[in-house]
């Protein structure tokens, strides 16, 4: 008998069992009226009949509301039927797209919040969700002001828990919060071989030092692939050029730093560098440098020297950067650096010196060329430390340069809008000038 037939068998017996419930829902009213109503009947047998019959009939209506639950749920849920490697896939594409270009801390939260809707679904999602390795590769360490750094701790733990023995990704954010003497601090030791991400922000230098110790002194770092590092001095902290990492560590740590460098394809650092020496970017695809100042005795020209290795590079964002040195002079030996697979140059809030330095160190070359233009853009040091605007040097810079798109904040100041229209002299190769009233989310977001 095919499906269709079953189903009209299925419908006549449930018309006429709704019939015989209600006969039988009406009966024991009656019942219940006479037995309220007369005192003369023997209660003891007619107790245990009732307590029979009521065992008896609840049993089976308890396994067909079962099964006619599995049933609903086959008819109206196809994704039933999925394989469960496809439905995986289709769960990592929604926790990803929820949780694309936010701050850390928000992205954390939205991405557990997405979780626990998609296994609060029905049993198979759940099922589904808590054995798909790759949704729980995401290892959260966040101190929330408001609320106890246990729930982060819950969400660490079961993480480890259902991640099985994949790569894991690593997001720290503590502010000013000490976490070396937390239980979770020798769990994140013990796991420090699988990571290929990490993504920490912190308030206190020494805190991103003792976190990534073990992961660079592990026994594989080729594993790594990302850092992110965002340094927040605490407020009222003077600001001084630059902060280094290991500035006061034995030689192992900065050597296992260098050797994981070469391994690192994205690089993103906030107000902090590493170690002054380090050479070795062959594998390096994308580098942030965001917030840093540069001292005299750290030049920006040679740490723009240094990328000479990264001959994978293919994006580079430069935001915020200061430096201490002023005008370049004639006799100033050039430090030429070649890029050959750069496709995207970003400049955002940049000062004159910083911006010649670029268009003087970086070769020329077919990538695209992107400046957020704002005051500082307009600002010379002069040699006895006098920050002024200068026109004639913001000429004389952005005539060796090739911008191709130009960004404005709508709030610029007044001389900014102005003097854009010297680009279509200076820069005649611009084809997009775009107004906003925030900066690029993707510069606004370390994770």
């Amino acid at each position: 008998m095919d499906t269709l037939a079953k189903l009209q068998d299925w419908e006549e017996l449930d018309a006429q069992l709704e019939d015989i419930v209600s006969a039988y829902y009406r009966t024991c009213h009656i019942l219940e009226r006479m037995i309220t109503d007369s005192s003369s009947v023997d209660a003891a047998p007619l107790e245990r009949r009732m307590g029979d019959r009521y065992t008896r009939f609840i049993r089976p209506l308890s396994h067909s509301f079962a099964s006619i639950a599995r049933s609903r749920n086959n008819l109206r849920t196809p994704l039933h039927r999925m394989p469960t490697e496809i439905l995986g896939r289709i769960f990592e594409f929604v926790v990803d797209t929820d949780t694309r270009y936010m701050p850390m801390n928000v992205a954390i939260q939205t991405m557990y919040l997405s979780l626990h809707r998609l296994m609060g679904v029905c049993s198979v999602w759940r099922n589904v969700a808590q054995n798909h390795f790759p949704l729980w590769t995401l290892i959260p360490v966040v101190h929330f002001n408001t609320r106890s750094l246990s729930v982060t701790e819950t969400w660490f733990s079961r993480s480890l828990e259902r991640s099985g023995a994949i790569s894991l990704r690593l997001a720290v954010s503590v502010g000013s919060l000490d976490i070396n003497n937390l239980p979770i601090k020798e769990k994140l030791v013990s796991q420090a071989h699988r990571f290929r991400s990490i993504n920490i922000c912190a308030s206190s230098l020494s805190t991103i030092e003792s976190i990534l110790k073990p992961i660079l002194t592990a026994p594989a770092p080729k594993f790594l692939r990302e850092i992110s590092l965002c340094y927040e001095p605490p407020q009222g902290h003077s600001a001084q050029a630059p902060y280094y990492l290991f500035s006061s560590v034995t030689y192992p740590v900065l050597s296992a730093f260098e050797v994981a460098l070469g391994f690192v394809g994205i690089l993103r650092l906030k107000s902090v560098l590493p170690p002054p020496y380090s050479r070795c970017y062959s594998n390096l695809v994308e580098l942030r440098l965001q917030d840093i100042r540069f001292g005299i005795n750290t030049c920006f020209e040679q740490f723009l020297g240094t990328l000479s290795s990264a001959t994978q590079l293919q994006s580079l964002d430069l935001i915020s950067v200061l430096t201490s040195i002023t005008h370049h002079h004639a006799d100033d030996k050039r430090i030429m650096v070649r890029l050959p697979l750069l496709k995207h140059l970003y400049l955002e809030n940049l000062d004159l010196n910083i911006l010649e330095s670029v268009f003087l160190t970086i070769e020329p070359g077919q990538y695209y060329t992107s400046l957020m233009m704002t005051q500082r853009c307009l600002l010379s040091v002069s040699l006895i430390g006098v920050i002024q605007d200068d026109l004639n040097r913001f000429r004389q810079v952005f005539k060796s340069s090739k911008i191709y798109t130009l960004l404005l904040k709508e709030h610029s100041p007044s001389s900014v809008p102005d003097v854009c229209t010297s680009f279509s002299v200076v820069c005649p190769q611009l084809t997009h000038s775009l107004l906003t009233d925030k900066p690029l989310v993707i510069n606004a977001s370390l994770l």
